[in-house]
């Protein structure tokens, strides 16, 4: 399933809905009071599934026909999107602060944010490799995209964060993920992490487009721009063959460029 963004809203009847969640499959609203007849006969949604009280809101399941229901605007099968890295030091922490009660989603984002893993590196981890993790200890992670080792030391920051993430996991199995699926308690996967991010953004009115990829080159940036770490060494960390490369992953040649146009002539 795949979120379209720019449904922000419907109007119906004088009735504005809220997009709450929107996939291929369903979509959630929250609707003032009004008519289910007049959902049905105006967007012809079967809203019988599911018709939620709660105060003076209405939760509306609309459950999308297989044809015409997709967002014309959805990016064609094999394209891709550039997603951009979390800029603000304050939008990092307020991310952090949200997910203060969410172990799992809080390890996920905060060891993501600070060792530089892919999405689908951080989703093979298991408990027994990171159970025995300090401060300062050495970490080693197989990048299935290269097939090479790469080394990260852990940081305070992280281990933290995976100290609150493997006290959430809900089994006690060496072999279980470390970042699982609430529904099927298997590790998440890829299109979940990006679900994830998009909606941490989106709930905190964050500007800019984010994915999975998001929390890599969120890094990156806060090494290059926060910490002022050379291009070099962080060409070589991502494996780049460039430095122009590393500018152009992380997007700061746009934001330089951007800056421009504020020196007033």
């Amino acid at each position: 399933m795949r979120n379209a963004n720019n449904y922000a809203e419907v109007s119906i009847n004088y009735i504005i809905l809220n997009l709450l969640i929107f996939t291929d499959d369903y979509a959630i609203f929250a609707a003032c009071p009004g008519s289910r007849e007049t959902f049905d006969k105006k967007r012809k949604f079967d809203t019988s599934q599911l018709l939620h009280k709660s105060w003076h809101w209405r939760c509306v399941v609309l459950l999308m026909n297989s044809k015409g229901s997709r967002n014309p605007n959805h990016p064609k099968k094999g394209s891709t999107i550039k997603v951009g890295p979390i800029r603000s030091p304050g939008d990092i922490q307020r991310i952090k602060d949200m997910l203060a009660d969410e172990p799992r989603n809080f390890c996920l984002f905060v060891f993501a944010i600070n060792t530089s893993f892919r999405a689908g590196e951080l989703l093979s981890i298991r408990r027994r490799d990171v159970a025995h993790l300090r401060e300062g200890s050495y970490f080693e992670l197989k990048e299935p995209k290269t097939g090479k080792i790469r080394p990260v030391t852990i940081n305070a920051t992280a281990a933290e964060a995976l100290r609150i993430g493997i006290a959430a996991i809900p089994v006690n199995d060496p072999d279980a993920p470390l970042f699982w699926s609430c529904k099927t308690k298997a590790a998440l996967k890829v299109p979940s992490v990006t679900r994830l991010v998009k909606k941490w953004c989106i709930r905190l009115e964050i500007a800019g487009r984010f994915g999975s990829h998001s929390l890599r080159k969120t890094w990156g940036y806060q090494q290059r721009i926060r910490f002022n770490e050379p291009l070099s060494l962080l060409t070589k960390a991502f494996g780049h063959s460039s430095e122009r490369q590393t500018l152009e992953y992380l997007c700061i040649q746009e934001d330089e460029i951007q800056r421009l146009y504020g020196n007033e002539i």
